[in-house]
Order: structure tokens, then sequence, then C-alpha cells
């Protein structure tokens, strides 16, 4: 078996660097393939996160279309919606609900029925 003279001989051989850089593509083809499958799984999680917190919030019309509830528009919905648990939920205090405010108000269980 022939030894190197160098170090340098070593690396100017064809079927040495050759080797390195197919171990470097597997080791990075190996990383993508854990990246995709962690998200894919987060896709996934989220997903169905978003879609559990959906069904949780009433669907209530917006009849107005001003893109606030009013408490007339939610009693629709929740009759039993008294004015302390609408002013609770108004936490910016402009007399209606907006889509954060709704959302808090769910998150918190204020609208259980």
């Amino acid at each position: 078996m022939r030894r190197f003279a160098s170090i340098v001989e070593l690396y100017s051989r064809p079927h040495y660097l050759f080797g390195q850089a197919m171990a470097w593509c597997h080791a990075l083809t190996k990383k993508v393939t854990q990246m995709k499958t962690f998200l894919i799984t987060l896709g996934f999680a989220s997903a169905l996160a978003t879609t559990g917190f959906a069904q949780d919030t009433p669907a209530i019309e917006d009849t107005d279309g001003n893109g606030l509830l009013s408490m007339e528009e939610m009693q629709v919905v929740l009759p039993n919606l008294t004015e302390e648990l609408f002013a609770a939920m108004d936490t910016n205090v402009d007399g209606q609900i907006d889509q954060l405010e709704l959302d808090a108000a769910v998150a918190a269980n204020l609208l259980a029925q």
C-alpha cells in the first residue's frame, strides 16, 4: 500500500474529494428531510389547533357590516348575554366587540353557555 507524500497529495485525489462531497450531501439531505418532517408536523398541528379554536368561537353575524359586533348582534346568538358581560368583553370601551376582543372572551371562557 502506497503512502501519500503529503496532505496536499491526499486532498488532490479525485476519489477523496468525491467521497467528502458525497458525505456532505448525505448529511445535508438528512437535515432537509428532518426539517420537512418537522414543518409538515407543525403545519398539521397548527391546522388542527386553528380548526378546534374556530369551532369554539360562536358564529355571530355582523348585520351592519362595520366589522364590529354590537350587543344586539351578539344577543341574537347569545340570548343570555348581559350588559355586565358585554362590558367585560369590551376592553377598549368603544361599545362594540372587535375580533380580538371576541377571541379573548372565547379564550377566557366568558361565552360558555
